[in-house]
């Protein structure tokens, strides 16, 4: 019977315990979403910022790639999906194979990757199916590891489809 009694408090005690941590936690989340609120508006005025620089005026294609790949993601992550796909198509056709650029900022898998994102965002399947079939014909013959990732990618459009 003691075995019974000690068995019962202990996994009565273990529940009050969760029951006050979470309260706790839920607690701390409150502050800290007023910290991410305030966090949250910096990020957007950043990204305003971004999308809104002028093309610069260089002949440079990398450094356009990398201005309409910064641009593109800006525009996605504030929800202007069409001007995303846009900015992005424009990064793809300047992309430069054999340059390298900081954080992989036009790299050619990096943008192929933010533009698939952005037509799912947009909700255009179709748009997205294309384009990854045209990544998957691209990287057939030159790296297997990324054709690979391509097919996978497609399985989502068409499941939603």
């Amino acid at each position: 019977m003691r075995v019974v009694f000690t068995t019962l408090f202990r996994q009565a005690f273990v529940a009050i315990l969760i029951v006050l941590a979470t309260g706790i936690s839920f607690a701390q989340e409150d502050v800290a979403s007023d910290a991410g609120f305030q966090q949250n508006k910096e990020l957007l005025a950043e990204q305003e910022r971004q999308a809104s620089l002028p093309v610069p005026g260089t002949d440079d294609p990398q450094e356009l790639c990398i201005y309409f790949h910064q641009r593109g993601m800006a525009n996605s992550r504030l929800g202007r999906y069409d001007q995303s796909v846009s900015d992005l198509k424009q990064a793809l056709s300047l992309n430069q194979p054999n340059r390298l650029s900081p954080n992989n900022w036009c790299a050619r898998f990096t943008i192929q990757n933010d533009l698939s994102g952005a037509l799912y965002n947009s909700g255009d399947r179709f748009a997205q199916i294309d384009h990854l079939t045209t990544v998957g014909t691209e990287l057939r013959q030159t790296n297997s590891r990324r054709y690979l990732l391509s097919q996978l990618f497609l399985i989502d459009p068409y499941l939603y489809l």
